[in-house]
C-alpha cells in the first residue's frame, strides 16, 4: 500500500522558504505562510502533494505556467514554483488584508458605489489583460479576488483557466467552475471571454445588492437558474446601476470584452461622482508589472482574544469591517432602547447615547486602567456603555484588564466622549489562541457624533487556526489598509493613532512603527466622540480578548 505524503510543517523548507504556518486548506492544495531564508520577506506557499490526483497535478501546473506567463498589477503575480521532495509549490506575494468575499460578508448588504466602482473597473483590466493573452479564467468569484493594502484587487487562482496552448483539463458531461457564479454555455463545457464576464456580472449584482440574483440551494438548481430564470434587476435598487448587459444568457447578447464592460461602469458610474481619484490601470492603459508588494490572502479572520492598554490624549478610531453605507441604527443604543441589531459605530445618530453617560472628559492622559476594585468582575458604568443587551456578549474587568467574549458582529462597549479637542489615542492589543472564528477582529474605535460616516479604525486580526495575528488600520473608505509586522498570536501589539488638525491627517503607528497616513476629521471641533472596544466574529464562534494598562 502506497504510503501518503504528509504536509509540510512548519520550520521545514521548500526551496528557500521556511515554512511558518498553515493558512488555508483549499480545494486543491494547502497556502502556508512562508518565510524566504535569503531575504526574511514573508511569502504565500501553495503546496500540492506528488500523490495528489493526476487531474489535480495537471491543473496545478497549469497554474504555474499560466501564472508566470501573466504581468498585470491586478493578477496576483508568480514569484517562484518549484518540486521539494514529496511536494510541488508556487510562490506568491503574502496578502494581508482578505478578498472580496470577506468584505462582502463584512458589509452585509450593498457596497458603496464608489469601493463598487473601483473594483469593478481593476477586475475589468486584469481581465481584458488576460483574455488578450489568450487565457479565460473560468472562475471568477469574490473569493478568488484578493485585496491588497491599499484596497487594490488581485485576480488569482488561475488552476481551471483556459489557455491557448493548455490540453483541455474537464471530463466530458461534468462542468468546471464554481455553480452560484456559472455562465449557461460553461455548464455545458463551453467557454469564452465572454463567460468571465457573465461571472463578473453576478459579482457585481452581488456587490451592488448585497445578495446573489437568484435563489437557488443546490448545484443543480444554480445551473438551471442560470440557464432559465431571469436576472432580477439591480438597477431597482440602485438607478445609477449600469444594465444587467453581462448577465444575458446567450454570449452574443452580452458584452464582448472587458473594455466595453468597463465603459458601461464609467459611463453609470461617472468618476467626477464616485471616482475618488481612485481609478486604478483603466482597460484602455498599458498594463504596469505587477507589484511585488501584492499579497496572498490569509484566510479568513478567526476568534481573538486581545489585551491593550487604553489611553486616551486625544484620537479617532473605528472599525474597518463596516461601513457609514450600512443602515444607521445603532451599534450603540439609546438608554431605553431595545437590542439593536448588528451596525457600525460609525452609523450611530448623536443623539443615541444620553448625556448623563458621558465618559469622563478626553483631556485626562489615560482614559481607564480597569483596576477599580469596585469594579471587579463587571466594568465601570460612568464610562463604559453595552452597545447591545445579549448572554451573547460578556464584558468584565479583572485585575487591571478588561476581558471581552463576544459572538456578535461588531458589539462591545462604548464611552461618549465629551466635546475637546482630541489629538491621540492608543491601546496594546493581544490576540489569544485558539483562534476559532472563521473570521475575526477585535480593536478599538473612534467616530465624531456629528460626521458619523467618517471613522478610521486600528485593530488586529488573525485567520481560524492560525498562530499569529497582525495589526492594521484603516478607515470607512476601506481603500487604504496599513498592516503592520505579525507576530504570534498572544502577542504584545500597541496601536496608535495621532491627529493632525492642521491637515486633517491621522498618522497611524503599530508596536512604535509608522505605518502611514489617512484622512481624518477635524478633532478640533466641539462635538461629542464615541469610542468603541469591541469584537467582530463573522460565524458565531465567540472571539474573546482583553483591554488592559
Amino acid at each position: 500500500m502506497r504510503r501518503r505524503a504528509m504536509d509540510p510543517q512548519p520550520g521545514q523548507t521548500l526551496g528557500s522558504y521556511v515554512i511558518t504556518e498553515r493558512l488555508v486548506a483549499g480545494g486543491m492544495a494547502k497556502v502556508y505562510r512562508a518565510r524566504q531564508a535569503s531575504t526574511g520577506r514573508e511569502v504565500a506557499v501553495k503546496v500540492l502533494t506528488l500523490d495528489a490526483d493526476p487531474d489535480l497535478r495537471a491543473r496545478f501546473e497549469h497554474e504555474a505556467r499560466v501564472l508566470a506567463a501573466l504581468q498585470h498589477p491586478h493578477i496576483l503575480s508568480l514569484i517562484d514554483a518549484g518540486r521539494e521532495g514529496e511536494w510541488l509549490y508556487l510562490v506568491m506575494p503574502l496578502v494581508r488584508c482578505g478578498d472580496l468575499a470577506d468584505l462582502i460578508a463584512r458589509e452585509d448588504g450593498p457596497l458603496p458605489l464608489p469601493l463598487l466602482r473601483r473594483a469593478i473597473l481593476q477586475l475589468c483590466s486584469a481581465l481584458d489583460y488576460a483574455h488578450g493573452q489568450g487565457v479565460v479564467h473560468r472562475d471568477i468569484k469574490p473569493a478568488n479576488v484578493l485585496l491588497d493594502e491599499r484596497g487594490n484587487c488581485l485576480l488569482t487562482d488561475f488552476g481551471i483557466a483556459l489557455s491557448a496552448d493548455a490540453k483541455r483539463l474537464t471530463v466530458a458531461g461534468f462542468y468546471i467552475g464554481t455553480p452560484e457564479y456559472l455562465p449557461p454555455e460553461q455548464s455545458a463545457g463551453q467557454a469564452d471571454a465572454r463567460s468571465d464576464l457573465y461571472s463578473l456580472g453576478i459579482v457585481l449584482f452581488q456587490m451592488a445588492t448585497g445578495r446573489l440574483p437568484f435563489a437557488a440551494h443546490t448545484p443543480l438548481d444554480w445551473l438551471r437558474a442560470h440557464s432559465d430564470t431571469p436576472v432580477p434587476p439591480a438597477r431597482s435598487i440602485n438607478a445609477d446601476l449600469p444594465p444587467e448587459k453581462a448577465l444575458a444568457k446567450a454570449p452574443a447578447a452580452r458584452y464582448q470584452n472587458a473594455a466595453q464592460f468597463a465603459a458601461a461602469i464609467r459611463e453609470a458610474l461617472p468618476e467626477a461622482r464616485y471616482g475618488e481619484g481612485v481609478e486604478a490601470s483603466d482597460v484602455t492603459k498599458q498594463a504596469s508589472p505587477a507589484s511585488a508588494s501584492a499579497a496572498l490572502p490569509i484566510g479568513r479572520i478567526a476568534a481573538v482574544a486581545i489585551i491593550g492598554t487604553l489611553v486616551v490624549t486625544a484620537l479617532l478610531l473605528a472599525q474597518p469591517w463596516r461601513n457609514a453605507a450600512s443602515p444607521p441604527a445603532a451599534a450603540i443604543p439609546a438608554a431605553s432602547a431595545a437590542p439593536a441589531a448588528s451596525a457600525p459605530i460609525a452609523s450611530i445618530a448623536p443623539t443615541a447615547p444620553p448625556s448623563t453617560n458621558s465618559a469622563p472628559p478626553a483631556t485626562a492622559s489615560l482614559f481607564d486602567r480597569f483596576n477599580d476594585p469596585r469594579f471587579e468582575g463587571r466594568f465601570d458604568p460612568t464610562r463604559w456603555h453595552l452597545t447591545k443587551a445579549d448572554a451573547r456578549i460578556r464584558i468584565e474587568q479583572h485585575d487591571g484588564t478588561l476581558h471581552i467574549r463576544s459572538q456578535e458582529r461588531e458589539h462591545g462597549v462604548y464611552a461618549e466622549i465629551p466635546a475637546a479637542a482630541l489629538a491621540c489615542a492608543s491601546a496594546r492589543l493581544r490576540l489569544d489562541a485558539p483562534v476559532l472564528a472563521r473570521e475575526a477582529s477585535l480593536g478599538i474605535t473612534l467616530s465624531r457624533a456629528d460626521r458619523p460616516g467618517e471613522w478610521v479604525s486600528c485593530y488586529l486580526y488573525a485567520t481560524q487556526g492560525a498562530s499569529r495575528a497582525t495589526p492594521s488600520c484603516t478607515d470607512q473608505r476601506r481603500q487604504e489598509f496599513r498592516s503592520g509586522d505579525a507576530s504570534d498570536t498572544g502577542s504584545w501589539h500597541s496601536v496608535a493613532l495621532r491627529v493632525d488638525n492642521a491637515h486633517r491627517d491621522a498618522y497611524l503607528s503599530a508596536d512604535g512603527r509608522v505605518l502611514g497616513t489617512l484622512p481624518a476629521a477635524d478633532a478640533s471641533a466641539a462635538t461629542a466622540w464615541y469610542l468603541l472596544l469591541s469584537g467582530w466574529s463573522s460565524d458565531g464562534q465567540p472571539v474573546e480578548g482583553a483591554i488592559a494598562d
